[in-house]
């Protein structure tokens, strides 16, 4: 790899999130987010809880690069962020930082296979003889191989979001940002999900930062973090 954040690991109980003062405005009407301090450890699985509105979706977009203009520090890494330059940060976005959203985010008349391969094609050192592999091994982690040229609209929503995880993590990233990851899920698939996105927390060392509001979701977490009115407030 090129960056070296993304190798597969980074140094167990390093702060590989680090942010100082965080703030966002969008209005005259206030902060959306005030002054957050927070940092998360390699390997960590932290869980993000609030009402609507409390600033849980603002903070992952900060994190995961999609926000570039806030209050105080933000360092991935052990990098201020905003010290890098936009090609840096895609770079990053696409190969360190995997994204998992609520309403999955897929490409309904594209299949399955189709649309867990597309981070692939814009990550520069990966060949184009290695995509098929990479794509049927994390298709195989995610229990769809059998789904493979399955149009996404022909899914039920448990597999949707499986298909969701396997894009996030095609490219070996060294954090997963899912926002409400399993708000559009029944219980028995919301449980199969954080099964899942356990699994690979455990077996791999992928960080994750889940903004939810299921308490049972954030109980299958190391960790719990709330915000209220864009504060922490436990």
């Amino acid at each position: 790899m090129t960056i070296k954040c993304c190798i597969r690991r980074f140094l167990v109980n390093n702060d590989i999130v680090i942010l100082k003062g965080i703030g966002k405005q969008y209005s005259a009407h206030g902060l959306a987010i005030d002054n957050i301090n927070l940092s998360v450890k390699s390997g960590e699985m932290v869980a993000i809880i609030g009402e609507s509105g409390s600033g849980k979706t603002t903070l992952l977009n900060i994190i995961g690069g999609n926000i570039k203009e806030y209050l105080g520090h933000y360092k991935f890494q052990g990098k201020d962020f905003n010290s890098l330059s936009k090609r840096e940060i895609a770079e990053k976005k696409n190969k360190c930082i995997g994204y998992i959203i609520q309403d999955y985010g897929l490409i309904d008349d594209l299949s399955v296979y189709n649309n867990v391969k597309l981070p692939l094609l814009f990550n520069q050192d990966i060949k184009i003889n290695q995509i098929k592999g990479l794509v049927m091994s994390v298709l195989e982690k995610v229990n769809l191989s059998k789904f493979t040229d399955r149009k996404v609209r022909q899914l039920s929503g448990g597999e949707k979001q499986r298909v969701a995880i396997a894009r996030a993590i095609i490219n070996r990233p060294t954090l997963v940002i899912a926002d409400e990851p399993t708000a559009a899920l029944d219980t028995s698939n919301t449980f199969k999900v954080m099964e899942l996105l356990k699994k690979i927390n455990v077996e791999e060392g992928v960080t994750f930062i889940i903004a939810t509001h299921n308490k049972k979701v954030a109980e299958m977490c190391n960790r719990t973090i709330m915000l209220q009115d864009g504060k922490i407030v436990n």
